[in-house]
């Protein structure tokens, strides 16, 4: 438990960090779209999914990570869990967030992110199936 938190919260860092993204498709074909590009004005920066209650703080870290040139692709794969939450962060270091149950029929779920200046990645979108 403790490594998945440790890895969504160095995740969380590396996407704050990032600064503004640009919205884009979902991540593959047949993939809804979970997160608005924006909020209140200000850009998605950084997606974070929750495994039970808020309040335990259990984030969850990507299955699979996968880098593709200029892009990275994170996976989340969720067959066995009950109550999935995903957080939206918007705006420099996630000043608005907004939280959502993941849908049931939902199980898999991709983030895409671009390598920006200074190599920061910025997220592109996130999308599930």
């Amino acid at each position: 438990m403790r490594f998945r938190f440790a890895f969504a919260c160095m995740s969380a860092a590396i996407v704050a960090l990032a600064g503004a993204a640009s919205p884009g498709p979902a991540a593959a074909q047949g993939t809804l779209s979970v997160c608005p590009a924006a909020l209140g004005g200000q850009r998605l920066t950084g997606v974070t999914f929750f495994d039970g209650p808020l309040a335990d703080n259990a984030a969850l870290a990507p299955e699979e990570s996968i880098q593709r040139g200029e892009s990275v692709v994170n996976t989340w794969r969720f067959a066995n869990r009950d109550r999935i939450t995903i957080r939206c962060s918007y705006g420099p270091e996630g000043a608005r967030v907004s939280d959502r149950p993941l849908r049931p029929e939902q199980r898999t779920c991709t983030a895409r992110y671009r390598t920006v200046e200074g190599g920061r990645l910025a997220l592109v979108d996130v999308g599930c199936r």
